[in-house]
């Protein structure tokens, strides 16, 4: 889940050095152990190398004439890892066939679908929560009469 450029060399007359930690992503948080050594010394720290959380839902238009489109929006804080990440959506009042399973795909940070209202008689409101994991976000779009 993590790699470092072997060796890191510490300049002469300095007592530190930066260095860059590669990490892949990853379904699950992981800790991962970096040691460094120099002769009979060595250290070691612990990285978290953690999953990508799910961190909106978007909808553009959020208001939309009934029987228009809408654009949905998924982002999450990281690139998903191998397999993509699974994101179940609910509605609070079904204006729109809205898929109730989504994956994002592998190495991507964010999936976009368009979704179709329905014909609706006065304005109405829908609350679309989206769940990853543990956790949970929500988007509001409202559909009005054409």
């Amino acid at each position: 889940f993590a790699s470092v450029s072997s060796p890191v060399v510490i300049p002469e007359g300095l007592l530190t050095t930066s260095f860059t930690i590669n990490t892949v992503a990853t379904s699950v948080t992981t800790n991962v152990v970096i040691t460094a050594s120099a002769g009979t010394l060595s250290s070691q720290q612990t990285l978290t190398v953690r999953a990508p959380s799910l961190v909106a839902i978007t909808f553009t238009p959020s208001t939309v004439i009934g029987l228009k489109t809408t654009v949905c929006k998924l982002t999450l804080d990281g690139p998903a890892a191998a397999g993509g990440t699974t994101v179940l959506l609910n509605q609070s009042n079904p204006l729109a066939a809205i898929p109730v399973t989504i994956t994002i795909p592998a190495g991507k940070t964010s999936y976009v679908f368009t979704i179709m209202t329905r014909r609706v008689s006065r304005p109405l409101s829908d609350t679309v929560t989206a769940t990853s994991g543990s956790v949970q976000v929500t988007g509001l779009f409202t559909v009005v009469r054409y």
